[in-house]
């Protein structure tokens, strides 16, 4: 029989481990807590009673009344537990330093990316950590802008906080995967961060808008009064016109949102009394004067306070109830100012994101299909409406594609949905100047729908459906690009859009180590559309700072270059891969080259945010490789953005 130890302490001061003095009737610490006190555990060996039989009297009575023998049968009103006192001890906000799986399991982590027991044990790749760790002093020479790109730089670990969501093999993540595999191959490890330990860096915090932009920004809050808005827009009337100019002039032809005709006499019924227009109409004239400030000035802050005054005007709109042609311009404009202003990779998925809801809003109106002769639906537009926005469906569809192929997520729209009114649609854009070229592009749409959900659905796409499919898109490409009406800017814009589809379509065949025997077309197809696009690149970027301001678009397309750029180079780490068939293909070199120059361009705008800074610094790594493969110099790239990865 075990000796059990005899208990002296009273029970609370044994349940709130405090020294107890041990006098009896009441130790001095229940006295002075005006509290009953009581030994009857000394009675027997049995555990200490349970928290809620033990009493805390009002300390409002007198003490005449808590002496009184009548405190056994006090009220239950002047009671409450001792666990509700326990409940105010306040701890310590520790921070976790060891990695997830080693505080889970309680043992020691030595806090590397991934920690050794989770390396050793196969959770490699699972080791995340949820905290902010200090940096390591032998990492020193990489500098803290390494450490806060740390956690994008590593292939392994691309996106472990956010990143979670399925991912088609459109994305370009199966890319960088297959480089480093590539890598692996010919004797290189590509592991950027090998050195670093992980900082737990969000991308939201080098981007120029609120993740949330447009749903509920703190910055939106000071434009709550329409007053507010007026005066920032009469604060630079004078340039007003050149802003809207500006977004006429480089936007408009790529991305036909809004009715320019339409949108004039708009314009001039503002400045004649602005308390006239509708809340809706104002906030897409913001995001209209955001874009065209950013074409004339490049300020960002501009930008900035011209969307979130937008949101404001947003906001006071029932637009998830009753969506009117203005907020579905508004809404189109704001996925095209969140892929400008932010560089990075959430303004992408947060793009889609929003594409979602819009595409519903779009359907919920009607703008799908044609209005039906009685306005039955009090939600319907007019056919007048539908005809001036048939032009904005298009729009959708295609920027919904577009970011689609970029995410690597499905396309939010079936082929059924896209053809539904189609055939009617060239008649009632038929008298509309410049959509002529968007009208064969919409022809493409349900095939590259299908294409999209076939590559993702995770079924080896046949060879023979792969051939079939790369005919008709190219034959709309042709159609849609030949058209009169296609300008120089816009021609860019849709074969970069067609060649993406392209890619998209033939990497599941192009990229095996065969190809080049089994699948040859698709083989040369990828290298050649990844070039193209690259060429598109070098292009659009070299009329910086001068009048045209096709730089700018070509930041729209900054994740579909960082693709090519990957394809090409899986093709050059390849030692004996074919680079050169006939006239078509340029040689090693060449291809070289102009990845050097694409990744000199890249770099101009490696500042900006973590994901252009990682990308650069991807892209710097592998021509490192590639020049220790050929044997030739590395042609000045520096140095240092290869060490810091």
């Amino acid at each position: 029989m075990p000796n059990i130890r005899q208990i002296k302490t009273c029970s609370r001061c044994r349940l709130l481990k405090l020294r107890c003095d041990r006098i009896k009737l009441a130790c001095e610490r229940c006295v002075l807590a005006e509290v009953s006190c009581s030994f009857l555990h000394e009675q027997s060996p049995q555990p200490v009673a349970k928290a809620d039989h033990l009493t805390i009297r009002n300390p409002t009575r007198s003490s005449s009344e808590q002496s009184s023998p009548s405190d056994e049968s006090a009220p239950s009103s002047d009671i409450v537990t001792a666990q509700q006192i326990l409940k105010t001890v306040k701890r310590r906000n520790r921070a976790h330093l060891s990695c997830t799986r080693c505080h889970r399991l309680k043992v020691r982590c030595d806090k590397k990316l991934p920690c050794s027991r989770c390396r050793s044990s196969g959770w490699g790749q699972q080791c995340t950590y949820t905290h902010r760790v200090e940096s390591d002093p032998s990492a020193s020479d990489a500098g803290q802008d390494a450490l806060c790109a740390a956690a994008h730089e590593d292939p392994k670990h691309i996106y472990t906080s956010w990143h979670t969501r399925r991912r088609g093999a459109t994305h370009w993540k199966t890319l960088v995967s297959r480089i480093e595999a590539s890598a692996r191959n010919i004797g290189h490890e590509f592991v950027h961060g090998h050195h670093l330990t992980v900082l737990h860096a969000d991308c939201h915090l080098d981007i120029a808008l609120p993740c949330n932009f447009p749903f509920n920004s703190p910055g939106a809050t000071k434009y709550s009064s329409l007053d507010k808005v007026y005066s920032l827009i009469h604060s630079h009337g004078e340039d007003c016109k050149s802003f809207v100019d500006g977004y006429l002039a480089l936007y408009q032809p790529v991305h036909p949102i809004i009715d320019p005709a339409l949108f004039a006499d708009e314009i001039s019924c503002f400045w004649e009394d602005p308390t006239q227009v509708d809340v809706s109409w104002l906030s897409s004239y913001l995001m209209v004067l955001a874009l065209g400030s950013f074409t004339v000035t490049r300020d960002a802050r501009l930008i900035v306070e011209f969307c979130l005054a937008a949101e404001a005007c947003l906001a006071k709109t029932a637009f998830l109830v009753r969506p009117s042609m203005s907020v579905m311009r508004t809404l189109c404009l704001i996925v095209v100012v969140k892929q400008l202003a932010n560089g990075t990779c959430w303004s992408y998925d947060a793009s889609w994101t929003l594409l979602g809801m819009i595409v519903r809003l779009a359907v919920c109106i009607g703008l799908h299909k044609p209005p039906t002769s009685t306005p039955a639906e009090t939600n319907a537009v007019t056919y007048s409406e539908w005809q001036s926005g048939r032009i904005l469906w298009i729009t959708i569809v295609y920027l919904c594609i577009q970011t689609a192929a970029v995410t690597g997520m499905p396309t939010l729209l079936s082929s059924d949905d896209i053809l539904e009114g189609a055939d009617i649609q060239g008649a009632s854009l038929s008298h509309v100047e410049g959509v002529g070229p968007w009208i064969s592009v919409s022809d493409a749409f349900p095939t590259i729908c299908k294409i999209i959900a076939r590559v993702n659905s995770g079924t080896k796409v046949p060879y023979e459906e792969i051939l079939g499919y790369n005919a008709t898109i190219r034959r709309l490409m042709a159609a849609a690009m030949d058209h009169p009406e296609c300008s120089d800017p816009l021609r860019a814009i849709l074969d970069i859009f067609f060649r993406r589809v392209l890619m998209v379509l033939h990497r599941c065949h192009a990229l095996l180590p065969n190809a080049p025997v089994l699948y040859p077309i698709c083989y040369w197809a990828s290298l050649e559309c990844s070039l193209a696009i690259l060429v598109h690149h070098r292009d659009l970027c070299e009329h910086r700072g001068d009048s045209v301001h096709q730089d700018i678009l070509g930041r729209l397309y900054k994740l579909d270059y960082f693709a090519a750029a990957l394809t090409a180079s899986l093709y050059l780490l390849q030692r004996d891969a074919p680079l050169a068939n006939g006239f078509a293909i340029p040689p090693r070199q060449t291809i070289r080259e102009t990845l050097e120059t694409c990744t000199e361009i890249w770099g101009r705008d490696k500042d900006r945010s973590i994901c252009l800074r990682s990308g650069y610094r991807t892209l710097t790594h592998i021509l490192a490789m590639l020049s220790e493969m050929d044997g030739m110099p590395d042609h000045g790239l520096p140095h240092s953005s290869v060490a810091c990865m």
